[in-house]
């Protein structure tokens, strides 16, 4: 959620705004252990979500995938992603186990022209990995994360077969 501090003629009003969080996927297993999936699979996963008064709208766009909105933290919205796409892969008859991460952040400078990341939402890399250490050693995320202000950002880590 974000919080906006407005002058009104009584002095000063806060207004809460919904979060706003654009996934994307990064599907780095094996094919042997988990299918890719393409956009529409992915959104898909999410959709549940609507059933708990949260916006779910499918992208077309080359990198971000599905938005989600709600009046949630976003650390929590992050950890339903990792949730959903966790039940999707099961329903999928999945029996390997691997790293799943939320990688997010807030996108506190001006957006690129045409980007659906716009100033104050969050771009969630949703990430299937065979070892998530491996691919935050590999990304550099302590290094991305370590000038970033507190609450800025977000790194939730699970595995597939992780009761739920």
């Amino acid at each position: 959620m974000v919080c906006l501090v407005l002058p009104d003629h009584q002095g000063k009003k806060t207004m809460v705004l919904p979060t706003e969080l654009l996934l994307s996927h990064n599907h780095g297993v094996p094919e042997s252990l988990a299918p890719g999936l393409n956009a529409s699979a992915f959104a898909t996963a999410f959709l549940p979500l609507g059933t708990r008064g949260w916006t779910v709208e499918p992208l077309d766009h080359h990198h971000w995938r599905v938005r989600l909105v709600a009046d949630e933290a976003p650390s929590v919205m992050g950890q339903a992603a990792l949730h959903y796409l966790r039940v999707l892969r099961v329903s999928q008859g999945i029996k390997a186990d691997y790293g799943l991460l939320a990688l997010g952040g807030r996108k506190d400078r001006r957006a690129v022209a045409g980007s659906p990341l716009q100033l104050g939402s969050w771009g969630v890399d949703v990430v299937e990995t065979p070892s998530a250490e491996a691919f935050l050693a590999t990304i550099g995320w302590s290094g991305l994360v370590a000038t970033r202000p507190h609450g800025t950002w977000f790194a939730l880590q699970s595995t597939l077969q992780e009761a739920s």
